[in-house]
């Protein structure tokens, strides 16, 4: 094997090496907190506020209550009909699995105003507790 081929196997095998970290790092930051840009502003005497949990077993709790992932699903896709817009502020526990935690925030991005600020997550929630309309 010439030099020239060593070199351009070796350039190939770093090229496949850095991408390969490049997806591996996408992958892991798809599930850090504050997945949404825009954060909401509500006010709590005018603005509904839910909180949707996912605990580390992968039970998801709205408002305190479990759901199975068909309601959560539901009660998602009918919010938009509402009077009232809530913000819907989702809370996976660490050690939740990104599995799920990226297809609930799927599922939040296609029936919610998410990009709009529809949707909040991140530590600054963490003291939230639901209030307004029971939805």
């Amino acid at each position: 094997m010439s030099r020239r081929e060593m070199i351009l196997g070796g350039g190939f095998w770093l090229i496949a090496l850095a991408t390969c970290l490049a997806l591996a790092s996408s992958a892991s930051n798809a599930c850090r907190a504050g997945h949404w840009g825009i954060k909401p502003q509500w006010d709590s005497d005018l603005s509904a506020l839910s909180v949707l949990e996912l605990t580390t077993e992968n039970q998801i709790l709205f408002d305190g209550k479990e759901i199975t992932s068909a309601e959560l699903h539901a009660r998602l896709t009918a919010l938009p009909k509402l009077p009232v817009q809530p913000i819907i502020v989702f809370r996976p526990a660490i050690g939740a699995e990104c599995r799920q935690i990226v297809r609930i925030r799927a599922m939040m991005d296609h029936s919610l105003e998410c990009k709009t600020g529809g949707c909040a997550e991140g530590t600054e929630w963490d003291g939230q507790r639901p209030h307004g309309p029971n939805i």
